[in-house]
């Protein structure tokens, strides 16, 4: 029988002191990897940061969002046409408004006539216009008082800037003082009248 003795080795103080801080340090790396700061905490829901959720704003064209300032056309509801109706009723009973054409008694007149009205609102200027022509009553058109609406003395453009009141701009069948743009968006053309030079309806 063979009595074989193991001897272990003795293991000095230093090389256990090695040992032991070998192995807390192994043991403070794995509580690092799975420390989580307490910071971190508030942010937990926080949707993760990318290039897409910091692309900068300047990305979209300002001209795409941008509304055009062109003029349109509008429909003229009971307000404006009772003003607009006043307006000229008030304007073209004073003959000095209107030099070459005889002023219009108020009593002469009946109101917008059909389908001659138009309305519209240049954004660019923030001018409102209007463009109307207006009847005489049955009982004015027997009489003198009907000399003042014929040779288009019942025409009317008129101007309402923002804030204000409207204005009589012109009378007459030309439209003189109407702009341009504005006439195209009315849908209106040259007016054939002789009188108007060119035969332009706005100026």
């Amino acid at each position: 029988m063979n009595n074989t003795l193991h001897v272990s080795p003795r293991i000095s103080g230093s090389a256990m002191a090695v040992m032991v801080a070998a192995c807390a340090g192994l043991m403070c790396v794995g509580c690092a990897q799975n420390a989580k700061p307490v910071a971190a905490s508030t942010h937990a829901t926080s949707r993760p940061i990318t290039a897409a959720s910091v692309a900068p704003s300047a990305a979209v064209s300002p001209s795409a969002t941008t509304p055009s300032a062109m003029p349109v056309k509008l429909v003229a509801d009971a307000t404006v046409r009772r003003e607009l109706l006043a307006t000229f009723i008030a304007f073209r009973s004073n003959g000095a408004n209107t030099p070459g054409y005889a002023a219009i008694p108020p009593s002469a007149v009946a109101g917008i006539a059909p389908r001659t009205l138009h309305y519209g609102y240049d954004p660019a200027t923030g001018t409102y216009w209007a463009v109307a022509g207006f009847n005489a009553t049955k009982a004015a058109s027997q009489t003198a008082a009907f000399v003042g609406f014929q040779d288009g003395g019942n025409e009317a453009v008129f101007r309402q800037l923002h804030g204000g009141s409207w204005q009589v701009t012109y009378v007459g069948p030309c439209m003189v003082g109407l702009p341009v743009s504005v006439a195209a968006a009315l849908g209106l053309t040259a007016s054939p009248y002789p009188g108007c030079s060119s035969g332009a309806s706005a100026g």
